[in-house]
């Protein structure tokens, strides 16, 4: 069987230069990288050509470079594994399947009939190999069911069979079932041919075991034993079992295929009934967490994607129902299947679908089909102006969170250079900056549709001059087109500050080269809103006239601080006070400058303002010491800046560079907020100032807690409670999120290492869980104190587990009182210490689902906790215990 053996080790190799991740069954199933269409031919290539003649290989060749122009079979071809076994399959004289299931169909009848035309000695073997092919498909199927069940408690290790004991049993079963006679012989002549291998059987090493060298291949056979000479209450019950489990989803993704190719509509009516009950449950009180976990409706995508729905309308309507639960999702990864339909069929259907889902339901359960629809939906559907009308009519934050979600998607998905978003869309976001509503998107959002312009420049212009700007309002408008970019001088009109060690660089804002006729502007009040207040501030800039400051200052009278405040942080602006006076620093940059101050400097005749960049470092490698003079100056005019550059040791580290912050911090608490992480490293470099320090933490817990805190290392300290009750959210936030990053960033530890290590951290800070207990318990204080301290309980080694006593109190936390940095901490909470079989937890899931329906940002944080239940494995087959019961057939 030489060939035969050299193709499955090509099918095995990697191609040269390809970096991700092997199919293989010694490690995950995760591609770093997808080929591109001239990778995936390079990858074919040995294979067309070995054992062949140069017209044989050239021939198939050409067949296989033409079949790839196909999306379908080009989608398949995106790994190593399948560019070897679509070239199997064409060098077999087969024509290149378009899907899955067909091309692991394909491969396996190739090779079996490869190794039924040879010219065996063994006549026994030779006519087994071509006669008895029923009873060769039901080895297989039932040795990839039963590595694959093993598999469950094998966290990603290769499983195998032993051969002499575990497969000649599973061989001798079969070979029982399906033969009358001469059962012995039988059996001799297949356990013979595994000696080498056994069509796809593979017995590596010395023998002794048995296994597939692929893990695609285990879950192809494991899904045809599923489903195989089974009735459809046999039917439903495997797959009631295993359906909604991530390590049978590839399985269940091959069965579903096999159903729909081979036209067995009894069987998928059964399989689509219990996809529908996945999604949905009989719980009443579980029904929103089973919706948002989608199990059901993911697989119903995948086929759609792969094509598999694309022969039959009246089949692409069976899935319906279990694709809706994905029109209200927010998840990129769940929505990207949708996303990357291509074929007509399926795309013509799929938009249909998606644009019903805006009309039929209520916003929070459509935010998905718009999510889709801004990637898909081309600019000659009829129905463009109509969803385009759909989102301009939406609130802000539904607006929000669908530009947020399709940057972010863009960002993930392709080369920043390659972004090309349909003209439909940017027209949408020239309309929405030209409303009112762009003083209503989240900060994201609004840079969202700032990159979403600068990347498609010549399109948004000319979208803008068809909206009939005057050529005054369109050279503001350039400004928007170039904000990312231009708005700010590389070169010129700089105001920096060298400190030594860092330079702290303010570029002044360049709007009068940018716009050449700004006195023209004559019909100011028919003017946007945005490019208003964009032409007000370059006047100024130019001219220095107060009068204009005064009228930017009414601009905002009616909306006050929020107005002025988002505006400045969307623009990335902040104050640059130019000229000295009694109590304020020459060229001090007030970063935080709140709407009041911006009033009363304006009024001040003395002083002239700039507006300009927010400050970016530029930090230098040096050997100077820098003198404490210029250190002071750094932590007086930059504290944010002095405290990294202290915090990641770019400078020494001595008694007087720390007593300079912490007499800074001291005089202004407020600055403590972004770095809760940090007060015990404060408190240990500077015992003797604990009592102080201690003091400005409790000034500063008084404020909002800063969702972002910027640190790495959590420094724990010992709290005095209940005195100090009032640090708890900050501390518990900024834990609980460098645990996030951590794990976005390495992905290193698994929950029980992670879990031990925050609750280390609680109990350094936390001597008696008891003080917990009562704090949370008392009505006097703060509902963010008491959150934060049942949270810190739940974490504490010596607290409670009690879900089921703390479920209701939990989800009542979570209102606008407490703040976002509760959903986040409670998810992580629920992440390091529940299971999705837990009864509480999935109470509780499913009820701050409810509360979050309206809140994007809040139903993004619970992602979390919904992908590590998704993602896990319940082992359904060995808890069940059901494998002998379907081997045997009873």
């Amino acid at each position: 069987m030489e060939i035969n053996a050299d193709l499955l080790t090509l099918c095995t190799s990697r191609p040269q230069g390809y970096s991700g991740q092997f199919e293989d069954l010694d490690g995950p199933t995760i591609e770093l990288i997808n080929l591109s269409a001239e990778q995936a031919i390079e990858c074919a290539k040995p294979v067309l050509e070995l054992n062949r003649s140069p017209s044989e290989g050239k021939k198939a060749l050409q067949t296989l470079t033409s079949a790839i122009q196909s999306p379908a079979v080009r989608e398949l071809m995106t790994t190593p594994l399948q560019s070897h076994i679509m070239a199997i399959v064409v060098r077999g004289g087969e024509k290149p399947p378009e899907r899955r299931w067909k091309l692991f169909t394909n491969f396996y009848q190739v090779i079996r009939k490869r190794e039924a035309n040879r010219n065996l000695l063994d006549k026994r073997l030779a006519k087994l190999l071509s006669e008895e092919e029923q009873l060769l498909k039901t080895v297989h199927n039932r040795l990839g069911f039963v590595l694959h069940a093993r598999a469950e408690l094998s966290k990603g290790a290769q499983t195998k069979l032993d051969r002499n004991q575990e497969f000649k049993k599973l061989i001798t079963d079969a070979v029982s079932q399906m033969v009358e006679t001469e059962i012995d012989e039988t059996v001799d002549v297949l356990m013979q041919a595994t000696t080498d291998r056994l069509v796809l059987v593979s017995t590596p090493v010395d023998g002794n075991y048995v296994r597939f060298d692929i893990r695609p291949l285990q879950e192809f056979f494991a899904a045809e034993f599923i489903y195989e000479s089974v009735s459809a209450d046999e039917l439903r019950e495997r797959v009631e079992l295993i359906a909604g489990d991530a390590h049978w989803r590839e399985v269940m993704h091959f069965l579903l295929s096999a159903l729909v190719e081979n036209g067995r509509r009894t069987e998928l009516a059964v399989v689509v009934e219990v996809l529908e009950n996945l999604n949905e449950g009989d719980d009443e009180n579980l029904r929103l967490l089973r919706r948002r976990l989608g199990r059901g409706a993911i697989l119903a995508a995948r086929l759609l994607q792969e094509g598999v729905l694309e022969q039959d309308k009246r089949i692409r309507k069976q899935f319906r129902k279990c694709l809706e639960p994905l029109a209200a999702s927010l998840e990129i990864e769940l929505l990207y299947p949708l996303i990357q339909v291509s074929q007509p069929n399926s795309q013509s259907w799929l938009y249909s679908f998606l644009i019903s889902c805006l009309h039929d339901n209520n916003l929070t359960e459509s935010v998905g089909a718009a999510l889709v629809l801004v990637h898909i939906l081309p600019d000659n559907h009829e129905k463009v102006e109509e969803v385009e009308n759909f989102l301009l009519a939406s609130p802000s934050d539904y607006i929000s969170c669908v530009l947020t979600s399709t940057l972010l998607s863009r960002n993930a998905g392709m080369r920043r250079q390659s972004i090309t978003l349909k003209r439909w869309l940017i027209k949408t976001v020239v309309k929405i900056l030209l409303s009112f509503k762009w003083a209503s998107l989240t900060k994201e959002a609004f840079e969202s549709c700032i990159e979403i312009l600068s990347w498609n420049i010549e399109d948004s212009f000319n979208i803008a001059k068809e909206l009939n700007l005057s050529s005054s309002q369109l050279n503001i408008f350039k400004v928007i087109l170039e904000l990312k970019e231009s708005l700010f001088s590389n070169n010129q009109n700089k105001n920096f500050k060298d400190y030594l060690v860092v330079k702290v660089v303010c570029n002044q804002l360049n709007l009068t080269e940018k716009v050449s006729d700004f006195n023209l502007l004559s019909d100011f009040d028919n003017t946007p809103q945005l490019l208003q207040l964009i032409y007000l501030i370059a006047r100024y800039s130019k001219e220095k006239q107060r009068s204009i400051l005064l009228e930017i200052i009414s601009y905002f009278s009616d909306k006050g601080e929020y107005l002025f405040n988002i505006f400045m942080s969307r623009l990335g602006l902040c104050i640059l006070i130019n000229k000295p006076n009694s109590m304020i620093k020459e060229n001090q940059y007030l970063n935080n400058i709140s709407y009041q101050n911006f009033e009363e400097l304006s009024e001040n005749q003395q002083i002239e303002l700039s507006f300009v960049q927010r400050p970016h470092l530029m930090i230098k490698q040096t050997r100077k010491r820098l003198s404490l003079d210029l250190w002071k100056s750094l932590v007086d005019d930059y504290p944010s800046v002095a405290i990294y550059l202290w915090q990641n040791q770019q400078v020494v580290n001595d008694i007087k560079i720390i007593n300079t912050i912490i007499d800074k911090v001291i005089e202004n608490p407020i600055i403590l907020c972004a770095y809760s992480a940090i007060w015990g490293r404060f408190i240990k470099e500077t015992p003797e100032r604990e009592h102080e320090l201690r003091s400005a933490f409790l000034i500063a817990s008084l404020e909002l807690i800063c969702e972002d805190t910027l640190l790495f290392d959590f420094s724990p300290f010992e709290l005095n409670l209940p005195l100090e009750a009032p640090l708890l959210p900050h501390i518990i936030n900024s834990s609980l999120n460098l645990l996030i990053r951590h794990k976005n960033a390495y992905r290193s530890k698994g929950v029980d290492e992670e879990l031990e290590d925050t609750s280390k951290i609680i109990s350094e800070m936390i001597n008696e869980a008891s003080s917990l207990s009562q704090i949370s318990k008392d009505l006097t204080l703060a509902s963010s104190i008491r959150a934060a301290a049942m949270i810190a309980l739940l974490l504490h080694p010596d607290g409670t587990r009690d879900f089921t006593s703390l479920k209701q109190q939990i989800v009542e936390f979570y209102n606008s009182e407490v703040g976002t940095w509760y959903i986040k901490a409670i998810t992580s909470c629920l992440c390091l210490l529940t299971k999705e079989e837990d009864t509480a937890a999935k109470w509780i899931a499913s009820n701050l689902l409810d509360a979050a329906r309206t809140d994007y940002e809040g139903r993004q944080y619970l992602q979390r906790l919904l992908t590590l239940w998704r993602e896990s494995s319940s082992t359904p087959i060995q808890k069940a215990n059901v494998q002998e019961k379907w081997l045997s057939g009873t």
